[in-house]
């Protein structure tokens, strides 16, 4: 037996068995095999199993050059737009600017969709000065001890 699962040619509930003979236990599963699969991605006339299009989305939602561009994925039905939240922009102090973020935002919102931030970078401020890497020996020295 090789471990690998081949899918009898008939479709239908089958029952899969396992065992680990060093262990002397076995365990089971039922698999649902399809002979087809299709999908509606709700501009189609079967609705055995609709796909709602607002289950989609896009990233990099910035990056977008025009409102025309928005508008294509609007009427497409693609109203989620993932994007940057430019947290080392927005927090180039201490003190938030989610000015730095409001023009995306609000080109988002004017063609009907909404956004989803995401949060992926550091703020400048929040890197230590104080600790160093030895590139030769590998090892981290702290020179001193990190601000709280």
């Amino acid at each position: 037996m090789s471990g690998v699962y081949t899918a009898p040619a008939v479709p239908g509930k089958h029952t899969v068995k396992a065992t680990d003979t060093t262990l002397n236990k076995t365990t089971g599963a039922v698999v649902t095999v399809f002979s087809s699969i299709s999908a509606d991605f709700n501009s189609r006339a079967n609705t055995t199993a609709p796909i709602p299009s607002s289950l989609f989305g896009y990233g990099r939602g910035e990056s977008l050059r025009t409102v025309s561009d928005r508008n294509l994925l609007t009427q497409a039905g693609v109203t989620t737009s993932r994007l940057s939240a430019q947290i080392a922009s927005a927090y180039a102090t201490q003190t938030p600017d989610w000015t730095k973020i409001d023009p995306f935002i609000s080109a988002i919102q004017a063609t009907g969709q909404h956004a989803i931030l995401q949060f992926n970078q550091s703020p400048a401020w929040t890197e230590s000065q104080f600790v160093s890497v030895d590139q030769s020996s590998r090892a981290i020295r702290n020179f001193g001890s990190l601000p709280c």
